[in-house]
């Protein structure tokens, strides 16, 4: 290849990007909504839920956030270990990612 095509630029990068998230933020929540309904179809106390590796961290706090205004209280595992309980609002740390997510019935 002498040179890069016109088409790979930063602008269509990110919008790729922004395609592939999309899809994945889609396909998590159809995950979590099957998991969660089995969970509870089955008698489970406690759902666990992971998210995906390839699913950036912004896109995992907005589905954090969407759970927890369903459900009202989360426990959050980071990437990094820490843990979090959270009650009407997500008090996650900006440099940690959410890696788990439990939640109780």
């Amino acid at each position: 290849m002498d040179k890069y095509p016109d088409t790979f630029n930063r602008a269509n990068l990110e919008k790729k990007l922004k395609e592939k998230q999309e899809k994945l933020i889609k396909k998590t929540r159809e995950l979590f909504d099957y998991k969660i309904s089995t969970g509870i179809d089955d008698y489970k106390r406690e759902i666990v839920l992971k998210f995906d590796s390839k699913m950036l961290q912004q896109s995992r706090l907005m589905i954090v956030k969407e759970l927890l205004e369903i459900h009202g209280k989360l426990h959050v595992i980071t990437m990094s270990g820490q843990s979090f309980e959270m009650k009407i609002k997500c008090n996650l740390p900006p440099n940690e990612v959410a890696d788990l997510i439990f939640i109780n019935f």
